[in-house]
């Protein structure tokens, strides 16, 4: 993890903003002093709105702290990435994968630039492992009797209500999201892990 924290922080401000990247901070300029994005941010507004509230006004003019929630988010996603392949595999092919992903250069690019890909892909794979905890925690078990001794979070429908959180966070990031999330519904279905 700190490789990979390293590769996405060093000499982040070493170029200056893209094209997307500007039009990220031209709208969060835009919603953090008229409350509402002039340009075309439609697809993409509340990704525009965490960056603007993330980086604030004094953060829109500097290409390292507009980048740098990406490299966070992009980090964070190497944990990510690990947990995902120990509830999949174990421990040795989780650590590969994650190393891995870490000094991958395209995974290093993209946490490297203000996209709203580093952040979806973060909710996605948090989405993932949540709803494979619960899918195969429910599959294990026969459902319990009504209780009142359990707590908030041993109800399923506050795990379902978390778990539609955090791929609404991902869909919000994106509009595509939805799609990933279908895929492995599908594929956990096909291979009867839920």
């Amino acid at each position: 993890m700190a490789a990979g924290l390293v590769a996405r922080v060093w000499a982040l401000g070493a170029h200056s903003l893209l094209l997307d990247e500007a039009s990220v901070a031209i709208g969060a300029r835009d919603m953090l002093r008229n409350h509402t994005a002039l340009w075309d941010a439609d697809s993409n507004a509340p990704f525009v709105w965490l960056i603007a509230h993330l980086v604030g006004l004094r953060g829109l003019a500097d290409p390292v702290l507009l980048r740098l929630p990406a490299a966070i988010f992009g980090t964070a996603t190497i944990v990510m990435v690990y947990w995902l392949a120990r509830r999949l595999f174990d421990e040795r092919i989780a650590g590969v994968t994650a190393i891995l992903f870490a000094i991958h250069p395209f995974a290093v690019a993209f946490n490297r630039i203000l996209f709203a890909d580093s952040f979806q892909l973060f909710f996605i794979l948090l989405g993932c492992i949540a709803f494979d905890y619960f899918a195969t925690s429910m599959a294990g078990s026969p459902p319990p009797l009504l209780s009142r001794s359990r707590s908030l979070f041993q109800k399923s429908w506050v795990k379902l209500a978390i778990i539609f959180l955090i791929w609404g966070a991902a869909f919000l990031m994106k509009y595509n999201a939805i799609i990933p999330g279908a895929l492995w519904l599908a594929a956990g279905v096909a291979v009867r892990r839920y």
